[in-house]
């Protein structure tokens, strides 16, 4: 109903506010109201908890995102592995970065000049 998504519509314009100020637990809340009022997440959603973690420099709590959303059938777009690359710059995690750069090629998504910058600034900063 018109309703349904309108309430869907504001649960995720909330997430996305909660991950724009870094706060993850409240953004983790909120992709379970969005869930909740509809049939699931989208990528959308989960993009937004994924850049919750990132801000954070959750490395670990961003891919685990990311593949709480593959679970759910959604797949991953650049945005979403982008999210999880800036999670790695924020924590100086090179490893991860090339673990989740390799896990990006194996899905068929083709790196573009946002991943590019990013894996070059996570270089810098390890």
């Amino acid at each position: 109903s018109t309703a349904t998504q309108q309430l869907r519509a504001d649960c995720v314009a909330v997430l996305k506010a909660c991950a724009d100020h870094g706060d993850a637990c409240r953004a983790e809340a909120w992709l379970s109201r969005v869930r909740a009022v509809s049939a699931g997440a989208d990528a959308r959603a989960f993009n937004g908890l994924i850049h919750a973690r990132a801000r954070a420099g959750d490395v670990e709590g961003a891919g685990q995102a990311l593949l709480a959303m593959i679970d759910e059938g959604l797949e991953p777009n650049i945005f979403s592995f982008n999210l999880v690359l800036a999670a790695c710059s924020e924590a100086s995690d090179l490893r991860s970065a090339h673990k989740w750069c390799a896990r990006m090629a194996a899905a068929g998504v083709p790196a573009d000049a946002v991943t590019f910058r990013t894996v070059i600034a996570t270089c810098a900063r390890a």
